[in-house]
């Protein structure tokens, strides 16, 4: 990116897929409105905190480690980190008209309390997070996506009464009852998740009565024998399930 700095008119910048290491002083750069630096090398991008005008800014694909303070960046609507190496998100705070956040595919374990009115689509697939109490704070939100965490408590999910798109695929929730109290949803996805009985007898019944015309993807119930003999993991039991088995067959050909 060497020289860069002096292309003091630059509005539009996209460098994405090359060797770039290092950002040099861009802070003259005051009129550029996007700039794309997807897969490269980065892993320090405090320099691009000074880029004001900044609007649209691409990082995905790189090997950054920490989001810089971000209280210059108060224009910037769209952010992709997609696919590096980050743990901590609190400084997206500072982005005040951010509106689209893609953080999948890091190393973040829980969701700090943002409190951003404007932001309403949110990424956070393929990541550790285990806790989402403060999802609550983001009241503007319509679509999330959770996929591949580490998630069992979704409570806090039932005070985003916008939200159009929720993605839960793949964690570890047993008990959907606060999700029955949304009632604009268009997609729910909760595969791979070990759903309670509840969920399936009560709940997924109400969201679907809530949520009319809602697409929604979950596991089939598992037979009652699958059930035991994952949590029990009896040897024994899985006889017993064959001669069980072996024996309603014998029985049924014997009444013919």
């Amino acid at each position: 990116m060497s020289g860069v700095e002096y292309a003091t008119n630059l509005q539009t910048l996209w460098l994405g897929n090359n060797l770039i290491a290092h950002i040099p002083d861009v802070s003259g750069l005051t009129k550029l409105g996007a700039l794309d630096l997807k897969q490269n090398q980065l892993s320090d991008i405090s320099n691009i905190s000074t880029l004001i005008d900044l609007g649209e800014l691409i990082l995905s694909d790189n090997q950054i480690v920490n989001i810089p303070n971000s209280s210059m960046l108060t224009r910037l609507w769209y952010f992709n980190i997609d696919n590096n190496l980050i743990s901590d998100i609190s400084n997206v705070y500072d982005m005040t008209n951010l509106r689209y956040l893609n953080a999948n595919q890091n190393q973040i374990a829980t969701i700090p309390d943002l409190s951003m009115t404007k932001l309403e689509y949110v990424w956070l697939n393929n990541n550790q997070i285990n806790d989402i109490s403060n999802i609550s704070s983001i009241i503007g939100l319509k679509r999330l996506f959770l996929e591949d965490n580490n998630i069992s408590d979704v409570t806090a999910i039932s005070d985003l009464t916008g939200l159009w798109d929720l993605n839960l695929k793949g964690n570890l929730i047993s008990d959907i009852s606060s999700l029955s109290q949304l009632s604009g949803l268009f997609s729910l996805d909760l595969s791979g998740n070990p759903l309670n009985s509840d969920a399936y007898d009560i709940y997924i019944p109400q969201i679907i009565s809530n949520n009319p015309g809602i697409d929604i993807y979950y596991d089939p119930i598992p037979e009652p024998c699958s059930i035991l003999l994952l949590a029990i993991g009896s040897l024994m039991l899985r006889k017993r399930c064959r001669v069980a088995s072996t024996v309603k067959t014998v029985s049924s050909t014997l009444r013919y």
